[in-house]
């Protein structure tokens, strides 16, 4: 009855619906997909990418377009066709995207498919489909021992159990029956793939309903408005920074007001401490030194100032930051016609300073020497012209602003690949193998029947194991 034969199944013919799943749930084509993103993203890497903000201005958009063709030359157009200066957002590399997730999807299907017959609870006692069709493809070893059919049941149960196999016993008329098995090693490495399908719907949720702005520049007294559908001002407050007793520094946040419908929310972004509000993400990026520029007139009249790096608005202050040694940042005075110079230095020892200072520089009209020039260490005032500056020395944050709605459903696909890949690693030390055994009395002594799927050595060191000839 072990060795009973199954009549042959006749193959269903194959049509073109056959062949399509066939080809996207092969694993060739997901790995030639994953290269395809894997250059893909060489390439975003290799050339620059549009910012944010410039994807969503059609001028600013124009603007860092006309730019990097000067860069690129004759090249700019082909470059440019291929999307290769917005890599992430072409249609190409979503085409790519979609096509990996078809193929994650009728993969995990398919396979699922193939292994539930065999993951659902399985009949012990011999007769039962599975067991015979083992019984021609499996090998067979056999044993007695002088032991109650009980004792040896329980054995090779924990037996099987420490080699993590799951069993099922049966009992009839003086024989028991036991299957084990570690298909659901096998079942389990699915959880990878299934992981990588949530990874990627949470990719395309948080692409259609998230944002980021990713260089919010802001010094004190400064605010900024979130928008995105959120009617609410982020409005900076102090840098705090820690030093070593150097003097480097070790730590610094930004104290920033979230103010909604008049209800002000004090909050501290650092360095590795991101705030969150109502699911908008606040993260420290760099911080630097600003310079907060004020004029007044002979007879104490504010006048208005223009950045150069905020564009054409004028404003009563203006602030000025700077993003390292030697960075220049310029400001106008239009009723004056004069335009300043700021340039920072880390330390000048040669001119006697041992720690930051500005050089501020006035330029009349189209002069080409300067009609002002002094070096500034801290905050203070200078005269030009029968105009007073007061300049005031203080730090700048640059924060990353992003909202990211499927970030819980990321990280959860991340995590579930993690535990699939760990338990395909384990699969391939422990093999899914299926084991069944028939034990009977035969007098005073319990025959043994052992029939699987693995090795004859494993079913050999099996039955040595119930025997008694080799310990566990």
């Amino acid at each position: 009855m072990l060795n009973e034969a199954m009549p042959a199944k006749i193959p269903r013919e194959r049509d073109i619906l056959d062949t399509l799943w066939r080809l996207f749930s092969s694993a060739q084509l997901a790995a030639a997909v994953l290269l395809a993103i894997a250059l893909a993203s060489a390439l975003g890497a290799l050339f620059p990418q549009a910012p944010r903000q410039a994807t969503r201005d059609s001028a600013i958009y124009a603007q860092w377009l006309a730019s990097t063709q000067v860069r690129y030359g004759r090249w700019f157009g082909v470059l440019d066709a291929l999307s290769l200066f917005d890599v992430y957002n072409s249609w190409w590399f979503r085409a790519l995207l979609a096509l990996l997730a078809l193929g994650l999807i009728t993969g995990t299907t398919e396979r699922m498919a193939s292994l539930w017959p065999h993951i659902r609870p399985m009949e012990a006692k011999p007769g039962h489909e599975p067991f015979t069709d083992t019984s021609r493809q499996g090998v067979s070893v056999q044993c007695s021992v002088n032991q109650p059919v009980e004792q040896v049941t329980e054995h090779l149960k924990s037996a099987l159990t420490r080699r993590l196999c799951r069993t099922r016993v049966e009992k009839e008329e003086g024989t028991v029956y036991l299957y084990a098995d570690r298909l659901w090693i096998a079942a389990a490495a699915l959880l990878s793939h299934t992981g990588l399908i949530i990874v990627l719907v949470g990719a395309v949720v948080t692409n259609r309903l998230g944002w980021r702005e990713d260089a919010v520049t802001l010094s004190p007294g400064q605010s900024y408005e979130i928008g995105h559908g959120l009617d609410a001002v982020l409005r900076f407050e102090k840098l705090e920074m820690d030093t070593y007793p150097d003097g480097s520094p070790r730590d610094y946040r930004t104290c920033v007001q979230i103010i909604e419908d008049n209800t002000e929310v004090e909050r501290v972004i650092g360095a590795n401490r991101p705030v969150t509000y109502r699911g908008v993400s606040f993260y420290q990026v760099s911080h630097g030194m600003a310079v907060a520029v004020k004029a007044s007139d002979q007879n104490g009249q504010p006048l208005l100032l223009q950045s150069f790096a905020d564009g054409t608005e004028t404003a009563a202050v203006v602030s000025l930051p700077f993003v390292g040694h030697q960075s220049e940042r310029h400001f106008a005075v239009p009723d004056q016609d004069i335009v300043f110079q700021l340039v920072f230095y880390q330390a000048l020892p040669d001119h006697g300073y041992d720690g930051p200072v500005f050089l501020v520089q006035a330029y009349q009209g189209s002069a080409i020497e300067p009609i002002y020039s002094s070096f500034i260490e801290k905050s203070s005032s200078l005269k030009v012209k029968g105009v007073t500056y007061q300049l005031a020395l203080d730090q700048y944050s640059v924060l990353r602003i992003v909202r990211e709605p499927a970030i819980a459903i990321v990280v959860s696909g991340l995590l579930l690949a993690v535990v699939g890949h760990i338990f395909w690693l384990c699969s391939s030390f422990w093999s899914p193998l299926r084991l069944w055994a028939v034990m009977s009395e035969q007098g005073d002594r319990t025959a043994v029947e052992l029939i699987g799927t693995g090795e004859r050595s494993w079913l050999e060191g099996l039955a040595q194991n119930i025997e008694g000839k080799e310990s566990d």
